[in-house]
């Protein structure tokens, strides 16, 4: 569907959001702001304004910082209300009282805000819109994942390989306020094996999240009732109007001894030392698949970890998603982040703590993987003999036929001189 743009507030969001939900790396391969911005005004296409305007702040129809310190008597009413509902500046009061609010002011609270400055907020800074209420009836038991969307990774709160249901979203008396973010997504918008749901509030959209194995946020989109859900491995995106996003649960209501907190992010303990979204080049050049089914993606990243244990030089360790591709770099890598359906770590990082001597795993595929390390670094070294090697080689079989020649003339009875050579 095509997104076209618009000045009523809610369409604006919505051109905004549709331009969210497209992949990330889509939009920026598709959009370079730098070509052709002598002439932008006749040169660029309309979907290309509105995402450098949003995401560079190049190509917008005005210039909200110029003369902002008149706005009220030197802008034109067009500037007045693109400037409002895009950049928050400018906007007119409401009603006749003239009247205008803070909507960062007791944010967290703003159930609490009269209706009035919810009504304005909401209009003109996008802020409050959605306030998520408590579910009706809601249950403290763990939600079922019996019609949960199928993903390969076991949901937070339950063990490795087992088939216990995840931990809870959050009690029966949360509101969501907590831990929920406005105009904040996490991209790519959706994690493998997810496809987009409808849902009839944050809050719902939350218990989505909790109740798919591998889902560690949820973005949801409320002008559409979209709901979207993401693994670990997602990069947090501010300035997506529309969006609410938060975690699987809120930290209150989860066990704080299983967990530990990066900001909105909450994963078990026992990935603790490990750096998500982030990415170490240049590699090594050995690099790996772990392409096997039947392992989640922590399966995987553990694997990844030894793999770098066993090899010389390795420091830290990438794994990137979907195709699993594991990637060794030395102590002098530059770490990149954020670097979406990637994560990192130490060879000395296990359990959840770093330690001082590197990991290793007595399992069968570390002992392949050790194998075939020691295989390739064998195979390189004898495939590669020294031009010295060769030129002795070449000189004791010419030592050969020249005794064999010898023999033969001396055994005919007829003793010949050797030839001699052209420079003795």
């Amino acid at each position: 569907m095509l997104c076209k743009s618009s000045r009523a507030p809610l369409a604006a969001a919505a051109v905004v959001g549709c331009l969210a939900a497209l992949p990330l790396s889509v939009r920026a391969q598709e959009f370079d702001c730098d070509v052709k911005w002598s002439t932008w005004e006749s040169d660029w296409s309309d979907l290309k304004k509105d995402w450098c305007c949003e995401q560079k702040d190049r190509g917008c129809p005005f210039d909200c910082a110029d003369d902002f310190s008149d706005w009220e008597s030197s802008w034109a009413v067009e500037k007045k209300e693109w400037c409002c509902e895009n950049k928050q500046l400018g906007c007119t009061a409401v009603g006749a009282e003239a009247k205008t609010y803070d909507c960062q002011v007791n944010y967290w609270n703003r159930s609490s805000w009269p209706q009035e400055q919810k009504d304005w907020c909401c209009e003109y800074q996008q802020l409050g819109c959605l306030l998520p209420s408590a579910p009706a009836e809601a249950s403290t038991e763990a939600p079922s994942t019996t019609n949960a969307p199928a993903a390969e990774e076991r949901a937070p709160g339950s063990a490795v390989g087992s088939s216990s249901t995840p931990a809870p979203a959050a009690d029966g008396n949360r509101t969501g306020a907590s831990c929920f973010e406005d105009r904040v997504a996490w991209e790519p918008l959706d994690m493998p094996g997810a496809t987009p749901s409808i849902a009839g509030s944050a809050d719902e959209c939350q218990l989505r999240c909790a109740s798919t194995a591998g889902c560690t946020h949820f973005s949801y989109w409320w002008i559409g009732k979209n709901c979207h859900i993401q693994d670990a491995y997602a990069v947090r995106r501010t300035s997506r109007l529309g969006f609410t996003s938060g975690p699987f649960g809120c930290w209150e209501s989860l066990d704080q001894d299983k967990y530990v907190r990066e900001g909105l992010t909450i994963v078990e303990r026992s990935r603790r030392c490990e750096e998500l979204s982030t990415l170490y080049e240049p590699a090594m050049g050995l690099s790996r698949e772990f392409t096997l089914e039947d392992i989640t993606k922590t399966e995987a990243v553990k694997q990844c970890r030894d793999y770098c244990a066993l090899t010389e030089g390795c420091e830290h360790y990438t794994m990137t998603f979907p195709d699993r591709l594991c990637q060794m770099a030395g102590a002098g890598a530059n770490k990149v982040t954020p670097y979406a359906n990637a994560v990192s770590g130490t060879p000395t990082c296990w359990g959840g703590e770093e330690h001082e001597t590197r990991a290793f795993s007595d399992s069968k595929e570390a002992h392949t993987l050790m194998m075939k390390t020691s295989l390739r670094h064998g195979a390189l070294a004898t495939s590669r003999p020294s031009l010295a090697a060769a030129a002795t080689l070449l000189l004791a079989i010419a030592a050969l036929a020249w005794g064999a020649l010898a023999a033969a003339r001396c055994t005919n009875g007829r003793h010949q001189s050797l030839p001699q050579t052209a420079e003795e």
